[in-house]
């Protein structure tokens, strides 16, 4: 059984009033992953302005 489908199971357990917290515990979890990916850059008028540096880096 892999992760997701023991997460899922644990979230079919829980009661109704509940679900609310995971959803808003996702959600914030999304949030974070999102503002990591972003890594500011400086304009400086050249090619590497508003580009994700990281992605870049990695190609």
């Amino acid at each position: 059984m892999t992760t997701r489908d023991q997460v899922l199971k644990e979230i079919d357990k829980l009661p109704a009033d509940h679900l609310r917290e995971v959803l808003d515990f996702i959600r914030a979890i999304r949030r974070r992953i999102k503002a990591q990916q972003k890594v500011p850059t400086h304009d400086l008028g050249g090619q590497f302005d508003r580009s994700d540096l990281r992605k870049l880096a990695n190609e």
